[in-house]
């Protein structure tokens, strides 16, 4: 059994510190804030210029 512990830790960190494992990870963290960026950019358009855009809606 403590083999088993041994080898998940020893996996564990070997994905933790894997390059390849950060830069995925970051390159998702970069993508989410961008989407984030962007829904809220659009969701503050459409919430401040509500009125306006009702009004040139046939």
């Amino acid at each position: 059994m403590a083999d088993a512990d041994l080898v998940v830790r020893q996996d564990i960190r070997s994905v933790m510190w894997n390059p390849g494992g950060w830069k995925s990870l970051l390159t998702f963290f970069i993508l989410a804030l961008a989407w984030l960026a962007g829904f809220s950019a659009r969701l503050f358009a459409v919430i401040r210029f509500e009125s306006i855009i009702h009004e040139f809606d046939p």
